[in-house]
């Protein structure tokens, strides 16, 4: 959900390595601010909370990595039905009309 933290510790693993890490990143914690402004708070705990996702045990990789999965989709259904995250998303991934 936020992006630079994940990136950043996959990239120093890499780096530990000595091997090149290159990967494209979408911070959906951004995209949910640009795409639903006005809310009162955009840690992936409260987005839940807003939008009824649920998260058995908050702060694990991979319960949290499905909880910003759901993040991801709702953005993409607002982007493909007109709403604000149209211009949140990477061109890439913007719904073609």
């Amino acid at each position: 959900h936020n992006v630079r933290f994940d990136h950043g510790m996959i990239a120093a693993e890499f780096r530990r390595l000595e091997i090149r890490f290159r990967a494209p990143t979408y911070c959906t914690c951004t995209g949910m601010r640009k795409a639903f402004p006005g809310l009162e708070s955009y840690r992936l705990s409260s987005l839940c909370e807003h939008f009824g996702i649920s998260v058995e045990r908050q702060h694990r990789a991979m319960d949290d990595a499905k909880a910003t999965v759901e993040l991801l989709h709702l953005l993409l259904k607002s982007a493909r039905d007109g709403g604000g995250a149209q211009r949140s998303l990477p061109t890439a991934a913007r719904p073609s009309r």
